[in-house]
């Protein structure tokens, strides 16, 4: 199974989130901490992790939508947490991907229930507990005009399965959306009382043993520029590096490039080893996602990465640079150069590229 891409929530405002690419359906309410918010008072991950983490808030029946779509068959992984009752009302879902003419979605059913749906297939009721962070995990296959599979576990657990025979054909990316399922009890501040910490999506439902299980997602940061090509400068920063790393995503300091040509490359490593920047020894490390933003004219923007830097490079999709700030990223689901999986005594290298 690889990962196609992941996030882990940091110290980014709902402002800088938008110019990610998320979006909300209620913009009006951006700044209102009652539909909207960033907070840290809880945040998914593990004693020892790099600084930074936090979560996002969001209130019953808010919606909102991360940059990129998922696959047609694959799985979608989210860790989230509500601190008040759910909600009693099924058109309240903690997700949905739209196929279409069809959705599948986790919605509610009353009494701090959730089921899986696929279009017209209800599953079974579950239960989830509050005030507990939980990892939930849908694996899909919605590619056949014949049926729309789907399987739900939660922490780990498998739960139930649901397929619906009168599906149709999808196109190749499928728009998802999250919302706030939790009621409106004042908690912390605010009436959002549905924190999201983490998210992963996936391209094969049918590998076992990955996606089901509870991950933590989280950051590192660059430590080394280790070469470039192009005639590079930082701004509003001492050097490239630190106008490139922080524990959030700014535009306000940038490495900067007035004669880009295609080529033109900064690269860096990310710690000696993944776990020198992880703080703790990893059993398995599933794979890596960099974000860039970037803004312009002229070649693409690229990510890549790779476990040599002399070696193979993964790539990402390529970003079109306008004069508005713009969101790119690739993942690598497996060593580039060595081949396997990544583990913590894994080099990690990644690269912005003129492309």
């Amino acid at each position: 199974m690889g990962i196609t891409w992941s996030w882990a929530f940091g110290e980014e405002t709902w402002e800088t989130l938008l110019n990610l690419g998320f979006g909300v359906a209620n913009p009006a309410q951006i700044g209102n901490d009652d539909y909207y918010m960033v907070d840290n008072a809880f945040t998914y991950g593990y004693p020892g992790e790099p600084s930074g983490r936090s979560s996002i808030r969001v209130k019953s029946d808010e919606k909102w939508y991360p940059p990129v779509p998922v696959p047609p068959q694959g799985a979608i992984s989210i860790a989230f947490k509500v601190t008040d009752d759910l909600s009693n009302s099924p058109s309240v879902k903690l997700f949905e991907v739209d196929t279409g003419s069809k959705s599948f979605r986790i919605e509610c059913t009353g009494g701090n229930n959730v089921r899986l749906t696929m279009d017209d297939d209800d599953g079974d009721p579950f239960e989830i507990t509050l005030n507990v962070w939980h990892w939930l995990t849908v694996k899909y296959d919605v590619r056949s005009s014949s049926d729309y599979k789907g399987k739900v576990y939660l922490d780990g657990v498998y739960i139930d399965d649901a397929v619906d025979t009168s599906a149709d054909g999808v196109s190749t990316n499928l728009a998802i959306t999250f919302e706030g399922i939790a009621g409106e009890a004042a908690v912390l501040g605010s009436d959002a009382n549905t924190w999201f910490g983490a998210i992963v999506f996936y391209d094969d439902a049918y590998d076992t043993g990955t996606s089901e299980v509870p991950r933590f997602v989280t950051r590192i940061q660059p430590t080394n520029l280790t070469g470039s090509a192009g005639a590079w400068s930082a701004v509003n920063a001492p050097t490239i590096l630190d106008a490139v790393t922080g524990s959030q995503i700014n535009s306000s300091s940038y490495a900067h490039n007035t004669t880009i040509i295609v080529g033109d490359h900064l690269n860096f490593e990310a710690g000696t080893t993944i776990d020198a920047q992880l703080g703790i020894s990893a059993s398995y490390v599933d794979g890596v996602t960099m974000h860039f933003v970037a803004s312009g004219s002229g070649p693409f923007g690229q990510a890549q990465l790779s476990d040599n830097p002399s070696g193979s490079w993964a790539t990402g999709s390529n970003l079109m640079l306008t004069a508005e700030s713009g969101y790119g990223y690739g993942s690598a689901a497996t060593r580039p150069q060595a081949g396997g999986a990544w583990s913590g005594s894994s080099d990690l290298y990644l690269k912005y590229e003129a492309s």
